[in-house]
This record gives structure tokens, sequence and C-alpha cells, in this order.
């Protein structure tokens, strides 16, 4: 099984520890999980146990990049789940 956890920033907050937390908690050999992280890049200030992919949205409500880069990323990847974590990228 493949989930994508999508998060704002890999800034320590909330919702990115939490997703750090719970990819950990997931970890199984049948389950793959990448992060997908819309504002920001590396080095993240939060450590995720799974790949990282930067879509570069800008500011603002919905980023045309940031969209694209996701559409690109899901029909690659193919994940059976997506979680958002937080309310901007539920968004997405």
């Amino acid at each position: 099984m493949r989930i994508l956890h999508l998060i704002a920033t890999g800034q320590r907050r909330g919702a990115e520890v939490f997703a750090s937390d719970l990819i950990a908690a997931l970890d199984a050999p049948d389950l793959d999980q990448r992060v997908a992280v819309l504002h920001g890049d590396p080095p993240w200030a939060v450590r995720f146990d799974a790949p990282v992919t930067a879509l570069g949205a800008g500011r603002g409500p919905l980023h045309p990049g940031a969209v694209l880069a996701l559409r690109r990323l899901l029909r690659g990847w193919r994940p059976h789940l997506v979680t958002a974590h937080g309310g901007e990228p539920l968004k997405y």
C-alpha cells in the first residue's frame, strides 16, 4: 500500500510533527510512504522517515505550480491514500 502525506511546511509545527510521528508508527514492510511539502525547501526542521518532495507553492491560497507538481506526483507514484495534514494541504 502507498500513502502520500501532504503537509504545508517542513517546519516544526503541529501537523508536520504529527505526520512525522504517523509515518514512524506506520512503518511496515508492505507499506510505502512519501511526503509532499507545499512550502519551503530542505533542510526540514522535522525528520521524516520517508522520501520528501518539495512542491514549491508560493504564498496564497492555491498556487498553480504546486497544484501541477502535486498532480505529477500523484500520476507518477499512484498512492492508494492521500492524507492532508492541516487545513491548507486539504485545499490542495
